[in-house]
């Protein structure tokens, strides 16, 4: 479901990579105490659509202080994803943290943003449901495997360190990244891989958000889970 034209250029609020002029500056909050800002990021289609549900979300967050969103219409996702990254570091001034809402997955409940800020982390996320060949899974990975219980929030309720939880690998559909990430990491921050045929004769492709994850923590950084924020996939399956 898309917005027309006129209401999409609104929501993007002159951060769209297309038309902005060089070096806005997000408008945080001077004091020390403030939240630190965060650049809102969605990497949409070509035609530049997104949920009506995540636009709500999107509209209401970003009227926090120091809170922007833009979008950023490449495909394939990685390369709108390092190029989005891009942007930001070369033309967007102030911010800390860059937060991932994929065009698909929309935050539940109030105060999810502020949730995955606490503590100041390198990188966190929310996690949503998912399909990995045709089993719904959710979208971070331990132990190797994607996790497949019935109720994260309830069945990991016992884990050292809940509600969050470090993990391998986790989807980037509602993923905050600290800014010092992408300047400690080199180039591309996001790809697409393609892998020997398996057992069964299949190409095995690994996901843009898996190469940044593995990238990542062998550069030294953690990675968490945040199993107070839901989302809800919409190409997949509701919460």
């Amino acid at each position: 479901m898309g917005f027309p034209r006129k209401q999409r250029r609104a929501l993007a609020n002159h951060l769209d990579p297309r038309s902005t002029p060089p070096a806005p500056s997000l408008p945080g909050v001077p004091d020390e105490g403030r939240a630190p800002n965060v650049l809102i990021v969605t990497p949409v289609r070509k035609d530049a659509t997104i949920d009506a549900r995540l636009a709500a979300w999107l509209i209401a967050e970003c009227r926090k202080p120091g809170r922007e969103w833009f979008f950023n219409a490449n495909e394939p996702v990685d390369a709108a994803r390092n190029n989005a990254v891009e942007f930001a570091r070369r033309h967007v001034r102030g911010w800390e943290y860059l937060l991932w809402v994929d065009a698909d997955t929309v935050p539940i409940g109030q105060g999810a943003v502020e949730h995955l800020l606490e503590g100041r982390p390198d990188i966190v996320g929310g996690f949503y449901k998912l399909k990995c060949d045709g089993i719904e899974r959710w979208s971070f990975k331990r132990d190797d495997q994607w996790c497949h219980v019935v109720n994260p929030q309830t069945d990991l309720a016992a884990e050292p360190g809940f509600p969050r939880l470090a993990v391998e690998k986790m989807g980037a559909g509602f993923m905050l990244v600290h800014r010092r990430v992408y300047e400690r990491l080199p180039w591309p921050w996001y790809r697409y891989e393609t892998h020997p045929m398996d057992d069964e004769g299949v190409i095995v492709k690994t996901g843009e958000d898996c190469f940044f994850c593995d990238k990542a923590r062998a550069a030294g950084f953690e990675i968490l889970v945040d199993l107070r924020c839901p989302g809800r996939h919409f190409n997949k399956t509701e919460l």
